[in-house]
């Protein structure tokens, strides 16, 4: 692969056959060929080919991230969804391919949020989808999630948000990479705003460059987990496998 050794390579090919294995064996293998070649394999994407198909990490992996959401039963085919962090938007446009009418708002930091905008604007020509920067009031909020698929937001929009407006909240591998009261933040709008949450951060994290030498592990107290919110699930990820899987429905 370009601006890889040989042995980096080599090891990512047995990862990717790898992790195509596993995928296989679940039923959401079905919808591999719903998600694009052009946002997934954009931009030099190292990727390998199995049977006539083009595997990128990204790929199997927000799969297999929708598999064990799927399976949690907290959406159905008309959700309103909210992810935190979203990063490249790899998860969005793995639900968004797979789910046509759910309604999928996107809450991050520029510039990141700039990155999964663009890569969804791309990727889904015929929905509607707004940058909701400007919003600053319940009446304008309500008005574009009304009127558009996908919605942009920034992280103090949340604000305006009705009261458990997202069956679902999302966030992949984000919150570990915030201090502990960016945290509390999130989760103090994910009990108003949300019915449930999955999440998934390391087991444990020194975050990098804190200048409080923040130490989060994967249980409540690191993550302001609210007492009345009951777990559905914690299991560890089959790669990396020091990467946790939590679920909880919030009252």
């Amino acid at each position: 692969h370009d601006d890889l050794s040989y042995n980096e390579s080599f090891k990512l090919n047995i990862l990717l056959l790898s992790l195509y294995i596993l995928l296989k064996k679940r039923k959401e293998f079905v919808y591999l060929d719903n998600l694009k070649d052009e946002s997934f394999c954009y931009n030099s994407h190292p990727f390998i080919e199995i049977e006539n198909r083009k595997i990128t990490h990204d790929k199997i992996n927000s799969l297999l991230e929708f598999s064990e959401i799927k399976k949690l039963n907290l959406f159905s085919d008309n959700s309103n969804i909210l992810e935190i962090g979203a990063g490249s938007g790899r998860l969005a446009d793995t639900f968004l391919s797979i789910h046509d009418n759910i309604k999928y708002v996107v809450c991050d930091i520029p510039l990141a949020l700039f990155i999964s905008y663009f890569r969804l604007k791309n990727r889904f020509q015929n929905k509607k989808i707004f940058l909701a920067l400007n919003l600053k009031s319940f009446e304008e909020f309500n008005l574009v999630l009304k009127n558009n698929d996908i919605v942009f937001i920034f992280p103090h929009q949340l604000k305006y948000i009705d009261r458990k407006y997202f069956d679902l909240t999302l966030s992949i591998s984000a919150l570990h990479e915030m201090e502990r009261d960016v945290i509390k933040f999130y989760m103090d709008n994910v009990n108003r705003i949300s019915k449930s949450l999955y999440f998934t951060v390391w087991k444990e994290t020194l975050i990098p460059f804190s200048l409080k030498g923040t130490r989060l592990f994967a249980d409540r107290k690191s993550y302001f987990i609210k007492d009345n919110w009951k777990e559905i699930s914690s299991k560890r990820n089959f790669f990396p496998n020091n990467i946790i899987q939590k679920a909880y429905l919030v009252d």
